[in-house]
């Protein structure tokens, strides 16, 4: 997997590391085509007075469906090009059991306390992946999403 990661306030650093195996909680690996350097990843990037971890920057991306961990249960197929939603729900509160993701307490944020998608490939659960129509053009598509 390659990646570009915050090391330090405006400096990003080339990473290349072994990709992630996919598993029940991220189930599906997204091959990323574009992504938008929205206002949260500059504020990051320009953060002078917080310690901030090695991170991978970038919440708003679209990208093809490389691979499926279980094709049969998938509402996607490989090929399939979708817009990414950002925030990671636990999986395990009161919220997430009634499938009100956004509402989950303990949710992260791709490219702000979890890696993003500054990365060719990433690996998430399918229910952060909506399907995009053949008609709309991947730099289109980036705007679908809220740019915090």
């Amino acid at each position: 997997m390659k990646s570009w990661k915050l090391i330090k306030p405006n400096t990003l650093q080339f990473f290349t590391e072994e990709p992630s195996e996919l598993d029940a909680s991220k189930n599906i690996k997204v091959k990323m085509d574009k992504v938008l350097i929205a206002h949260n990843d500059i504020l990051l990037f320009n953060n002078k007075s917080a310690a901030l971890p090695d991170m991978v920057l970038g919440s708003i991306g679209v990208g093809v469906v490389s691979e499926v961990l279980n094709a049969e249960k998938a509402r996607f197929s490989r090929m399939d090009r979708v817009v990414i939603e950002p925030y990671l729900a636990c999986g395990n509160c009161r919220f997430c059991k009634d499938e009100e993701y956004l509402m989950c307490t303990k949710k992260q944020q791709l490219g702000i306390n979890a890696d993003g998608l500054l990365q060719d490939f990433i690996s998430l659960p399918q229910k952060c992946l909506f399907g995009l129509p053949e008609t709309l053009s991947s730099t289109n598509a980036l705007l679908t999403r809220d740019t915090g």
